[in-house]
């Protein structure tokens, strides 16, 4: 059907064809006439379907609050993100020996000697979200070393330094065993890094259904195990000499960051559907991948001392107990950061790659594995960066949409206490677009050049890990500086991290050598 034959329909079943249209169909058809324009700029419906393809967010539960409601909430979170202005601030102290753990909306830590555990569920005005704070008694145990949360799945996992290690998987609202798992108490055994080796440590995510423990030391040996948690079944043991990092681009797909002295850093796709119960370790080099993806080609012999690949698990708003309103669609963002340190220099770098870049080249590698070299994914498909060079290092967070964070490990100022600088990366490209096209329509009308932050290519530079100098990425991102007004009253020794979620920023300062500050700033 042309244009043409649509203009006899009434506007009611216009609109009902738009809101199952793409944003390009939707702006082509805003363009035939005058009539078609008004329809769709008067549709508070349409409008709030641009809002969430633009945004990337998809709709929540259906709820109390209507559709100018729902609009006027992704408006006013966009605007929230670009202007940094809080609506909530909340401040812990926890002692050293204390324990803690943020995910989502939910932070807990540990109190009483590590007898108690306190929950808070973060506010949000905009997804009616209210605070909620509760505490669960821990159970007794020899040492409590670790713990996680996932209030989606209702999941307090706590790990215990015995002769070996012992995961407890605990319901995060009774504290009993989780009603789910067939091995509530776990055994991590067979694992070469035991708790009386000195300086070894166990951490521990949840996605889904899988449990990932990652065990180190100062010898730089690493360990990765992966576990059905709902059946105790070991699916995955990975063993290599350097360190590892690791994410969940789906249930299906795991990807393993990892690098060898004469090769290059390599991100290896695993298709989960082929694991199965195994006693068995493998060493990362010989993982069966669906793909694998390099990195540029190194200009001498170097092995990275630090990896950690950053990501926000998609969440299943859906099914929260409040009737969230919108959500994050499928695109996400992943942030890799690797640092290499050696006698006389040190180098970092982040690579902010999207999950449509990873599935690109999942797509393409079909059935048989397949090596992607740097120059087919990418320049076109990541925005790569350096992130330190010698005294100066910025680590980089991703959040649960398109957004990463980043900030300076050791900033000039004398204080953190009354404001700290950080850089936001927007990678959300629909978003991108409209804000060139209104700075430029802002520029037609009043004449006068604005500068628009937004990076289109960027050329990481001089480099001493790689044998290319011009490696460039084009990626593209709005980047912009803001203030932070912290105003806590303590003078904060170091920044220690920042996690960027959906609403709110969770910072975590080192205020002395026995304690640690946390901050909670939401829109």
């Amino acid at each position: 059907m042309t244009w043409n034959g649509f203009k006899g329909l009434p506007n009611e079943l216009l609109e009902l064809v738009l809101l199952q249209a793409d944003l390009q169909t939707i702006m082509r058809f805003k363009r035939v006439s005058r009539p078609f324009k008004r329809l769709v700029d008067h549709s508070t419906r349409l409008q709030l379907r641009i809002e969430q393809m633009v945004e990337g967010l998809e709709d929540g539960a259906p709820g109390t609050m209507s559709a100018v409601q729902r609009l006027d909430a992704i408006r006013q979170r966009r605007k929230a993100w670009s202007t940094f202005r809080f609506t909530y601030r909340k401040y812990f102290y926890v002692p050293d020996g204390e324990l803690h753990s943020f995910y989502g909306d939910h932070f807990a830590w540990t109190s009483d000697g590590s007898t108690k555990l306190n929950i808070l569920q973060v506010p949000s005005d905009i997804r009616c979200i209210p605070e909620k704070c509760w505490q669960v008694d821990l159970p007794e145990m020899k040492h409590l070393h670790d713990l996680a949360v996932d209030p989606d799945q209702d999941i307090l996992l706590l790990i215990e330094e015995r002769e070996d290690w012992v995961l407890h998987l605990l319901s995060l609202s009774s504290g009993e065993a989780h009603p789910r798992s067939q091995k509530p108490v776990l055994a991590v055994d067979g694992i070469t890094l035991i708790p009386a080796l000195e300086r070894s440590e166990l951490s521990v995510v949840v996605f889904q259904r899988y449990l990932i423990c990652v065990a180190s030391s100062d010898t730089r040996e690493r360990e990765l195990l992966l576990f059905d948690w709902n059946t105790g079944d070991r699916l995955l043991h990975v063993v290599a000499k350097g360190p590892l990092s690791y994410a969940f681009l789906s249930e299906q797909y795991f990807m393993i960051g990892h690098d060898k002295k004469k090769s290059p850093f390599t991100l290896s796709i695993i298709d989960t559907n082929t694991f199965k119960p195994t006693t068995s370790k493998v060493r990362v080099r010989d993982l069966n991948s669906c793909c694998k993806l390099n990195f540029p080609e190194k200009s001498g012999v170097f092995a990275a001392h630090e990896v950690t690949t950053d990501w926000g698990a998609p969440r299943p708003w859906q099914n929260h107990q409040y009737p969230v309103p919108y959500c994050s669609g499928e695109e996400r963002l992943f942030t890799v950061n690797v640092a290499y340190e050696e006698e006389s220099w040190n180098e970092d770098f982040s690579l902010f790659v999207p999950l449509s870049t990873l599935m690109r080249c999942v797509k393409e590698a079909g059935t048989k594995p397949r090596v992607f070299e740097w120059e087919e994914w990418g320049p076109s498909g990541t925005h790569f960066l350096c992130s330190a060079e010698n005294e100066t290092r910025l680590e980089h967070y991703s959040s649960d949409s398109m957004w990463a964070v980043g900030f300076d490990m050791f900033p000039t100022s004398t204080t953190l206490s009354e404001k700290l600088m950080i850089t936001l990366y927007d990678f959300a490209q629909l978003s991108n677009r409209r804000y060139v096209k209104e700075l430029l329509d802002e520029v037609q009308a009043t004449g006068q050049a604005i500068t628009a932050g937004l990076c289109a290519e960027h050329q990481y530079g001089a480099s001493r890990i790689f044998k290319d100098q011009n490696i460039v990425s084009r990626f593209p991102a709005r980047i912009f500086e803001r203030w932070v007004p912290l105003g806590n009253g303590r003078n904060e020794s170091q920044l220690l991290y920042i996690v960027p979620a959906e609403d709110c920023l969770f910072m975590e300062f080192g205020v002395s050598a026995l304690s640690h500050s946390h901050f909670f700033f939401v829109h």
